[in-house]
């Protein structure tokens, strides 16, 4: 992955100062965001439905960015993706095709300080979304970066992006979490296939970095089986002053989730309010218990889970939460 059309120059410059530190560089100029940038041969790491990837969606806005499902109808992306657009649409790839759901400005909330914003679509998808990361030991681990952004090989590619490997293809490789900077960025470096940093390489065909297009993305921890939702992709860091973003010695920095897991939940409905009230009660239990036994059900009817039923397993959910 990696990013485009920023010419802001530090020593450690960024080529694109897309995070929560340029807010007000992005409110002057329509600067585009993140695509995943490999050391191997980016054909390798295209993500097509079905896998576990399907709730990574794409963005129209910024010219084309990333966002990560997080519920039946809210979407975890950056602000800097979503800031001053009046509306917008999110599209998932799925086995049955390609999907595209709406959303104005009015479903969306930016973190008054963070690169992070929750955007509520018009439409409901059905789907419950990834599980946030809550753990604070990522330093060292291994991560998933997946985005829509360009490709290209690291040892190639120009600022901006490799034309032969355009946006709008779903792409994920993996990394290593280097260090956490003020308890709210993850950090990333993109290694050579024989790189012998901190946590070594991770080798030829695996190390990835974000691109152009890829901003708002998810960065994902493997949780004892379970794909969550550990960092959102923010800034591209050009700490070998190559020119080229991203270049092999690039860094990259996630908005941590970790420290905005209670921001985020907050915004997402209550499992078990069916109308979507802010409490869960005996209205809410009289409508599951209309649907009892329902195919093809919604989360207003009763499916708080999202596997199309409305049974004993979202009865559970419904009385966990009940009087909340």
């Amino acid at each position: 992955m990696r990013k485009k059309d920023c010419h802001i120059h530090e020593r450690s410059s960024c080529r694109w100062g897309l995070g929560f530190f340029f807010f007000l560089f992005l409110a002057l100029f329509n600067i585009s965001a993140l695509g995943i940038v490999v050391s191997d041969d980016p054909n390798l790491h295209v993500a097509t439905a079905a896998s576990e990837y399907n709730m990574v969606g794409t963005l129209n806005s910024a010219g084309g960015t990333s966002g990560t499902l997080i519920g039946p109808w809210h979407v975890l992306t950056a602000a800097h993706c979503v800031r001053g657009y009046s509306a917008g649409t999110f599209t998932l790839d799925l086995p049955d095709g390609r999907h595209t759901y709406n959303w104005t400005s009015e479903g969306v909330v930016i973190h008054p300080t963070a690169d992070l914003a929750v955007i509520k679509l018009t439409d409901y998808v059905g789907m419950k979304g990834y599980d946030l990361f809550t753990g604070t030991n990522e330093v060292g681990l291994t991560c998933i970066l997946a985005g829509y952004g360009m490709s290209g090989l690291g040892s190639a590619v120009g600022a901006g992006g490799d034309p032969n490997f355009p946006k709008g293809i779903k792409r994920f490789g993996y990394n290593r979490i280097d260090s956490i900077s003020s308890s709210t960025l993850l950090n990333t470096d993109f290694d050579t296939p024989t790189s012998t940093g901190t946590y070594g390489t991770l080798g030829v065909d695996k190390e990835v970095m974000m691109g152009d297009g890829d901003s708002g993305g998810p960065m994902f921890i493997n949780d004892n089986g379970t794909l969550k939702l550990a960092g959102v992709h923010s800034i591209v860091l050009d700490f070998n002053g190559s020119g080229k973003w991203p270049d092999y010695g690039d860094r990259a920095r996630d908005v941590r989730i970790s420290p905005y897991v209670s921001w985020i939940n907050d915004l997402l409905p209550l499992p078990g309010d069916t109308n979507l009230d802010g409490v869960v009660n005996d209205a809410d239990l009289n409508t599951l218990m209309e649907h009892w036994g329902k195919t093809d059900a919604t989360w207003p009817q009763g499916d708080f889970n999202c596997d199309r039923a409305v049974d004993a397993l979202d009865l559970n959910i419904l009385l966990n939460n009940l009087t909340q």
